[in-house]
């Protein structure tokens, strides 16, 4: 994790030109990080807890998205935007205080997974919110059970994955083996919402214009759509599972 984010720290000048914002992100999230990273250091934090801390932290944005009051919703917002700021000082505090484990990285890929979840969740009770139409809870429910039930969840560490420590980033990486390739699928996973960061701040954009211009009709379309790219995911993670058996 320490070197990932350090290799995007020194992001070279035509990097920043041809994706200014992912610069621009990347270098707020850091030095904010970096920060908080000095006045943990000198305590007996540990990176596990800042990593259970990045879980209270997504989930106090989707209890926030509940609430009616613009100010909350806003700081939701905020919280989501950041939301890699405690993955970023989790993975540097360990190299700082030498406690690197798989287990950690397995807990940040934890953390990856119920943040993703975390922000589904939220953004589903913002929609609720706004329609009371409660088929958006119907939608939340079935999306998060086909999330709980993708066999690769269990199994990716021993089958489908391989987790390494790199000893120049000086932190652990997975690789992801799997023979099955299809361009029709890559198309798929482009618009399926992995929790990638400019996914998330796209959303993000749309509730900010909603809260200001109610563009609500297109976001209720979002549930829909995310339960249709989760059902084509898990019905692709079984067929992965039975070809690889």
């Amino acid at each position: 994790n320490c070197g990932s984010y350090t290799n995007w720290y020194s992001i070279s000048w035509n990097a920043f030109l041809s994706a200014p914002y992912k610069k621009i992100k990347t270098t707020i999230i850091l030095e904010i990080s970096f920060f908080l990273l000095f006045l943990i250091n000198k305590t007996k934090i540990t990176p596990n807890h800042v990593t259970f801390f990045g879980v209270f932290w997504v989930y106090l944005g989707s209890f926030f998205m509940l609430s009616d009051n613009n100010f909350l919703i806003y700081s939701s917002l905020l919280l989501f935007f950041t939301r890699q700021i405690p993955d970023a000082i989790d993975g540097s505090l360990a190299h700082l205080k030498k406690k690197f484990s798989k287990t950690g990285h397995e807990l940040d890929l934890w953390l990856g997974d119920v943040s993703r979840i975390a922000f589904i969740i939220g953004t589903v009770f913002y929609i609720f919110k706004r329609t009371n139409d409660s088929t958006m809870l119907i939608l939340l429910i079935s999306i998060i059970i086909l999330i709980s039930v993708d066999p690769r969840k269990y199994i990716s560490f021993f089958k489908f994955s391989k987790i390494y420590y790199d000893k120049k980033l000086k932190g652990h990486s997975e690789k992801t083996e799997s023979n099955f390739k299809n361009p029709v699928f890559g198309i798929l996973k482009f618009f399926h919402y992995d929790g990638r960061s400019s996914y998330t701040d796209f959303i993000i954009f749309l509730i900010l214009i909603n809260l200001n211009f109610d563009i609500l009709p297109a976001l209720v379309f979002l549930p829909w759509f995310w339960l249709l790219m989760f059902s084509l995911a898990f019905l692709r993670s079984i067929y992965i599972v039975f070809k690889e058996s």
